[in-house]
């Protein structure tokens, strides 16, 4: 019984630090897309 406990709290820890990363890589692409927009929009605005 308390291994399979151990063995659940071993699975939460993994799918929250997993989901932390893939927050974070999300993040990472839209502060990407939004320095490609605002860059394009700068060009746009002085050319």
């Amino acid at each position: 019984m308390g291994f399979i406990l151990i063995f659940f709290k071993i699975i939460i820890i993994l799918t929250l630090k997993t989901g932390i990363t893939i927050k974070k890589i999300a993040h990472f692409q839209y502060d990407v897309n939004f320095i490609r927009i605002s860059k394009f929009i700068c060009y746009k605005k002085y050319f």
